[in-house]
């Protein structure tokens, strides 16, 4: 766990129980399961997240250009 930025919080159950951690990658407390993270799962879902609203975010003035294409005036950045 500690491989994928992860701070133990709790001793190890097992494979398929959730093992509180603190993720090391945006602060908070999560519980993944060693296995969904052996499968290749980010484990936070909070950081998963925040990468897939990025992945999703598109260039303010691409999105200006787009709203003017379609004959709208966007009225704040």
């Amino acid at each position: 766990m500690r491989e994928h930025a992860f701070e133990l919080q709790e001793p190890y159950r097992g494979v398929k129980y959730p093992w509180r951690c603190l993720c090391h990658g945006c602060g908070t407390i999560t519980s993944p399961t060693s296995g969904s993270i052996l499968a290749g799962q980010s484990g936070c879902r909070r950081c998963a997240d925040l990468r897939a609203g990025a992945a999703r975010r598109e260039d303010p003035e691409r999105a200006a250009a787009s709203m003017r294409q379609a004959g709208l005036e966007p009225l704040e950045p």
